[in-house]
């Protein structure tokens, strides 16, 4: 079973990896769920020939690329919360020991597979 397909063109990547290292694929946004931290969703632009499509994936798709501590308890609101997850096309890194703080590290480890950072991104 292929990993994803453009819902526009129909371009097929077979494998996550091949999907994120795709110089067609941009990382622009995710998507929280406060509720369900792993239902949320990466946002990508298929920026292929006059595709433009965005695609969403859950971030359950992309857990198995973090090996570190994941916190369980929200600090969304608090004085050490920088926000991050409030904004869709905010792709920084959070320092934060909060139950979301593992999904900005997927996100730093999926843009630089993509040779991104998120000053680079243009949305």
């Amino acid at each position: 079973m292929a990993f994803k397909t453009c819902t526009r063109c129909q371009q097929l990547w077979e494998d996550r990896d091949t999907f994120m290292t795709s110089s067609k694929i941009k990382l622009i946004g995710y998507q929280a769920d406060f509720n369900q931290p792993t239902g949320g969703l990466f946002l990508f632009n298929h920026m292929e020939g006059g595709c433009g499509t965005t695609m969403a994936i859950r971030v359950a798709m992309f857990l198995d690329m973090y090996k570190g501590p994941i916190f369980t308890k929200s600090k969304m609101g608090s004085e050490v919360c920088s926000g991050n997850c409030l904004d869709i096309h905010n792709l920084d890194r959070c320092r934060a020991e909060c139950r979301m703080e593992y999904i900005r590290e997927i996100i730093f480890l999926i843009l630089k597979a993509n040779s991104e950072t998120p000053e680079t991104i243009k949305i």
